[in-house]
């Protein structure tokens, strides 16, 4: 009997270690398959990330381009007063030649 018993002891613990060896196995093989889908969710991100990128940096190019305009106007308009200025200037000139020319007479 306590050979019996013993080999019944040993088949317990043998299937209850291959129960155990069997679960972990099937954990690992579980393992490419979640890193694959991690991956496969990483890559999906990293396109997101890179059109939003592409999007980001053509406004950035579009606000680069019209604050260039918007400079270029500034300074057309900050130059009008100085033309402005200089064509008074110059009209005074002309009238004040006229007065000489008029009063010559």
């Amino acid at each position: 009997g306590s050979r019996l018993s013993a080999r019944e002891s040993e088949v317990a613990e043998l299937k209850s270690e291959r129960l155990a060896v069997d679960a972990k196995v099937k954990e690992l093989e579980a393992l490419p398959k979640q890193k694959e889908e991690e991956v496969a969710a990483l890559r999906v991100h990293v396109d997101d990330l890179g059109s939003r990128l592409s999007a980001r940096e053509s406004e950035v190019a579009e606000l680069k381009s019209e604050r260039l305009a918007v400079d270029a106007k500034v300074k057309e308009l900050e130059a009008l007063p100085k033309q402005k200025e200089e064509e008074v200037a110059a009209l005074r000139v002309h009238v004040d030649d006229l007065g000489s020319r008029l009063s010559a007479r």
